[in-house]
Parts: C-alpha cells; sequence; structure tokens
C-alpha cells in the first residue's frame, strides 16, 4: 500500500549514490522525494563536521554532490523539509 517514498539524507555515506543508481538503472514504481540535511557544511570550507564517513569520503559525498546525483536520477530534492508533504502529494497525485 506504499505510494512514495520520502528519504532524510546528510553528507557523507554512499547510500544515496547506490539508490540513485538503482533508480537510474531500474525506474522505480513509488515517487521518492528526499530532504539533504547539512547543506550549510558546503559553504564552510575547512570546517569538518558530521561523522566519519563525511570526513573520509571528502567531496564526493558533500550534500551538493548527493544533490545532484538524486537529482539526475529523478528523485526530487526539497528545499526545506516542510516541503516534503506537499511534494509526496504532488507526486502521487492527491490535489487539495
Amino acid at each position: 500500500e506504499t505510494q512514495a517514498i520520502a528519504i532524510y539524507s546528510e553528507p557523507g555515506g554512499r547510500m544515496e549514490a547506490e539508490l540513485a543508481e538503482w533508480v537510474t538503472a531500474h525506474k522505480s514504481r513509488l515517487p521518492i522525494v528526499a530532504f539533504m540535511a547539512g547543506r550549510f557544511m558546503d559553504e564552510m570550507p575547512g570546517m569538518t563536521f558530521g561523522h566519519a564517513g563525511t570526513i573520509v569520503e571528502g567531496k564526493e559525498d558533500t550534500a551538493t554532490e548527493k544533490i545532484a546525483r538524486l537529482s539526475a536520477a529523478g528523485i526530487v530534492v526539497a528545499e526545506e523539509i516542510a516541503q516534503i508533504p506537499e511534494l509526496v502529494k504532488e507526486r502521487i497525485g492527491v490535489t487539495a
């Protein structure tokens, strides 16, 4: 009965890249909406935040890179977390 998938993500880690690759290859039957926390980290060069994955993976898994990968795969990325309900409604065709 699942109609859509909403994901909450952060810089670091490879799961979003794997999701984007899978969606590109298989065309998910469900719409996917994402939110990327930690966008501010890309605007603070020289500062290190988050878990070890963020530090080790470097630029490859920044918020900007992850957003680009998800978007290229057709996954809508909300600018603000509060947008998720409306984006999901749009994707599943719910009006008003």
